[in-house]
């Protein structure tokens, strides 16, 4: 594995009612991604991963994986 350039670590947003908002990450995915990162971490490193259960961590990572 070769990672350079710019790591991208993702903020994870959620909705007010406390809900994984599905459709601002893979916006905010996007929009990274057209920067061409040399790799993108999802719901890892700003810390929040302590803080998701494991179905929003699964969810947030194929999220993520379908942009």
């Amino acid at each position: 594995m070769n990672l350079s350039g710019v790591l991208f670590f993702p903020v994870t947003p959620f909705a007010a009612d406390g809900t994984l908002a599905e459709q601002v990450l893979a916006e905010h995915i996007r929009q990274g991604m057209e920067h061409g990162p040399g790799g993108v971490f999802v719901a890892c490193g700003t810390g929040e991963f302590s803080a998701l259960s494991e179905a929003e961590h699964a969810r947030a990572v194929r999220v993520a994986a379908e942009v």
